[in-house]
């Protein structure tokens, strides 16, 4: 995903937070759902039986939408996509390539 964002100038040196954010929330909401196929949607939270939605389902959701924020900001959506106009970098090997060849 860097190389293709790099080559079509919607990724500097200067992301790295961004980048860093979206890959944390992708990570988180990754984890969330594979837990949630081990475990009931459902949950009983009283001694009485209630039911309420498992507390992983908020967690996967959460971080769903901060991945998708963090999608927009890299046009990583169709709708995002259209909006966004870049250059791409110039073929020579300036100091944001060899930032990215480095991580």
């Amino acid at each position: 995903m860097v190389g293709e964002l790099y080559e079509l100038g919607l990724l500097t040196g200067l992301d790295r937070a961004a980048l860093s954010a979206y890959c944390v929330a992708y990570g988180r909401w990754v984890q969330a759902e594979k837990a949630l196929v081990k475990q009931p949607l459902v949950v009983k939270s009283s001694p009485r039986g209630m039911l309420r939605p498992n507390s992983l389902i908020l967690v996967a959701s959460q971080a769903m939408r901060e991945m998708m924020r963090c999608c927009v900001e890299f046009g990583l959506t169709p709708a995002a996509r259209s909006r966004i106009h870049a250059n791409p970098p110039t073929k020579e090997k300036d100091a944001a390539a060899e930032y990215l060849e480095a991580a």
